[in-house]
């Protein structure tokens, strides 16, 4: 199934976690009570990185004993959020089946280049007429025998209006400070 997706991501430094998660805005507007859960993830690319050179990503993410195979390449958007086709299907395994990308990569050479173990909870929430996903992920990124912290914020545009997302960037920031990325 393909989708298109339209975010905002934020760094968040670690020690800030636990003021993001009381920030008021954020209680104010969430829908639900939050829900969080454990995301494990396998990251493939080519010894050349074709992939990354696309500005695009393949990962087979384990959720439970279901494994999804996300594809995303990157999407024009005159709004100049990061936006993505993604494309989605389950896997018996951990062997990548990226039909996609047969005309750009050779699919052969895909092989592991790291993996993350996140946990991640999300806020549904609905700001000035428009439904985003505040994501709050948590944990590390893997590659060999390196590791590396990872804190982030993502707001993932669900229905409405893509400058609500910079707007909600901007009232989360003012309460729990944090920088834009841009990758």
């Amino acid at each position: 199934a393909m989708a298109d997706e339209i975010e905002i991501k934020l760094r968040l430094p670690p020690d800030r976690v636990d003021q993001f998660k009381r920030a008021p805005i954020l209680r104010a507007l969430a829908q639900t009570r939050p829900r969080t859960r454990q995301l494990s993830s396998v990251y493939f690319d080519t010894p050349k990185r074709d992939l990354r050179s696309l500005g695009g990503a393949l990962r087979i993410r384990h959720m439970g004993k279901q494994r999804i195979q996300t594809l995303k390449l990157p999407a024009d958007d005159p709004s100049g959020l990061q936006s993505f086709h993604e494309f989605e299907q389950p896997v018996a395994g951990d062997v990548t089946a990226a039909a996609a990308l047969k005309e750009r990569v050779d699919i052969r050479d895909l092989a592991p280049v790291f993996s993350t173990e996140i946990r991640r909870t999300v806020w549904p929430v609905e700001f000035e007429g428009s439904r985003i996903d505040v994501a709050l992920d948590s944990g590390e990124i893997r590659a060999a025998d390196l590791a590396m912290p990872v804190c982030e914020v993502e707001l993932e545009l669900k229905a409405g209006d893509t400058q609500r997302l910079g707007g909600l960037a901007l009232a989360l920031n003012g309460e729990a400070p944090a920088a834009w990325e841009f990758d």
